[in-house]
């Protein structure tokens, strides 16, 4: 937590660094402020070195219970309603870059008799070039395993469907005889992301050639949609684009401290959308947002975002929820 008497002078030295905070910075920041870092001595490089992770911390635990290994706290999982959705498929797996993948489920709604196909990913984290390539990879190799599956909106819909931005998920009442595709990940991308270009690495080597892509595909929110998919955050887009005012929702708001696992990011303050649930708009339709999101976006280090960071009391991750209500087309 940020102690309220020094959050102004912790502020102030980190919108002094550019990016992320390595050992050095950080130091001098602990020296400057004089930061609790929970150890006493001198806050030097070679304290801070020192410092238990909070990976390191957690792994000590498991292991008083019995339970050794790697940790992996970044992994994926779909949960439903038993009493209102049958599994229809056993749920799949794909690995689609080290230590990322993708989870598949098709459920049967015993309600209306229609299937609903959940998938739920997690992608690479970082705010590079380099980052949003190997993100654009993934999503590359995630829309390749849906369409070998057949689990994708067909041909003739998705390209309408992909920039089919003007007007309110909740006003269109879809009906369609296709499952309904749910995709729920942590994109680690904000829809603002900066657009790059992924070579074709089925081209001949040395020939340059840049994948072909539909236009405004080119960041990673663009290539979900480029699988035919709405995201839920579109309405929310559009109206920011057509009064001027900030992009305010936000599902990620927070700062890392010294003990995080990614020192890079150490003082970064991570406050936008990240996480999205997309859906084929062709065969369901959003109504509202379960949960109503966090709006606290716009700036970075504004009062408003700081007074609620998290993980905190009341929200023990650090991410906010994402819940959205979908209705199943007729």
């Amino acid at each position: 937590a940020i102690n309220a008497q020094r959050s102004a002078e912790l502020e102030s030295a980190i919108r002094g660094s550019r990016g992320g905070l390595g050992v050095g910075r950080l130091t001098k920041i602990g020296t400057e402020i004089k930061m609790d870092l929970n150890f006493p001595g001198e806050v030097t490089s070679k304290s801070i070195k020192k410092l238990r992770t909070s990976s390191d911390c957690v792994s000590e635990d498991l292991a008083k219970m019995g339970v050794t290994g790697a940790l992996d706290d970044d992994g994926v999982a779909i949960f439903w309603k038993r009493t209102r959705f049958e599994p229809t498929s056993t749920a799949a797996f794909q690995e689609i870059s080290k230590g990322c993948g993708v989870v598949r489920v098709s459920l049967l709604d015993k309600e209306t008799k229609k299937d609903v196909v959940v998938v739920a990913a997690h992608l690479k984290s970082g705010n590079s070039e380099k980052d949003s390539r190997a993100r654009a990879t993934q999503v590359a190799r995630i829309k390749t395993w849906l369409q070998a599956n057949n689990m994708l909106p067909n041909a003739a819909n998705a390209h309408a469907n992909a920039h089919s931005n003007n007007s309110s998920p909740s006003d269109s009442h879809p009906k369609t005889t296709e499952p309904c595709v749910v995709l729920c990940l942590d994109a680690n991308a904000s829809p603002f992301e900066p657009s790059v270009k992924v070579p074709d690495r089925d081209s001949k080597a040395g020939g340059g050639k840049e994948r072909k892509e539909e236009a405004g595909a080119d960041n990673t929110l663009g290539r979900l949609r480029g699988f035919g998919l709405r995201s839920c955050w579109d309405a929310d887009l559009e109206k920011a684009r057509k009064s001027g005012n900030p992009f305010d929702p936000v599902t990620v708001n927070k700062i890392r401290g010294p003990l995080s696992d990614q020192k890079a990011k150490v003082g970064q303050h991570s406050c936008s959308v990240i996480d999205y649930v997309m859906y084929s708009p062709q065969a369901c339709s959003q109504v509202q947002f379960a949960l109503e999101p966090v709006r606290v976006g716009g700036s970075k280090f504004n009062a408003k975002a700081l007074a609620c960071l998290i993980p905190n009391m009341e929200v023990p991750s650090d991410h906010y929820p994402v819940a959205v209500d979908l209705r199943l087309a007729s």
